[in-house]
């Protein structure tokens, strides 16, 4: 009884925290708006979809973590299949946003030095960051994954006892505390850089925990087949 009342915590958990992956995977169109009437293509920067690269990751562990404790079968089968994929093109598509990323901050950094001809096309392309937006769409990010944690962990104490998740999870709301305080710190005029400082080091981190999962779920299909092969040759 205790386990069916606890379920509609489990999908409210993994609802929320999708959510919050696709506001960062999509916050281009989340934020934005109209100035002085005139449509313009929204422009949070980098750092806020940068958090999508290991929130993914999060999201994965999320759903392992929840079919585990609804019960269903098969589940150390489904997390290193699915890890090895999703590390796999997670840590691929991070490598190449990074140098993107490295390019892009060069740049911004070439053109505000390059005074003053550089440092004012700076200032008209990449000085007006828009903190009001970008703090607002990261608070909703914030919120979403600190009430998706704790649906989940209302749904089943056991993730507490997952030391991967927990670290993972503290990685995920520390990268967002970081991106949000590397907006409202600097000047104005230099936000756009460290908003791409920011993407550098949740593309780094997304890297590292990446391969982590790269490993795990290599591991655990190893394991798996080393499993049914052994069940193979028991005698019945």
């Amino acid at each position: 009884m205790t386990t069916l009342m606890r379920k509609p915590f489990v999908v409210a958990a993994l609802a929320l925290y999708a959510l919050a992956f696709l506001v960062e995977a999509g916050s281009r169109m989340w934020v934005g708006g109209d100035v002085g009437g005139l449509a313009h293509a929204p422009r949070p920067g980098m750092g806020i979809p940068s958090l999508a690269a290991l929130d993914i990751l999060m999201l994965l562990t999320m759903i392992v973590t929840a079919l585990s404790s609804l019960g269903v079968p098969a589940v150390a089968r489904i997390y290193g299949i699915a890890s090895v994929i999703v590390s796999f093109l997670g840590c691929l598509g991070s490598l190449v946003l990074l140098f993107v990323t490295i390019t892009a901050l060069m740049l911004m950094i070439g053109l505000l030095l390059a005074v003053p001809f550089g440092t004012a096309v700076y200032m008209v392309v990449y000085g007006s960051f828009p903190k009001g937006e970008a703090a607002a769409t990261l608070g909703g990010i914030l919120l979403l994954k600190l009430a998706g944690f704790f649906c989940l962990v209302v749904g089943s104490e056991q993730v507490l006892k997952g030391k991967m998740l927990m670290v993972l999870f503290a990685c995920s709301i520390g990268l967002t505390v970081v991106i949000s305080f590397l907006h409202g710190f600097p000047p104005g005029v230099l936000a756009s850089i460290t908003d791409a400082i920011g993407a550098i080091v949740a593309f780094i981190v997304a890297i590292i925990w990446a391969i982590i999962f790269l490993v795990s779920g290599i591991i655990s299909i190893v394991r798996n087949l080393r499993l049914n092969q052994a069940g193979a040759v028991t005698p019945q």
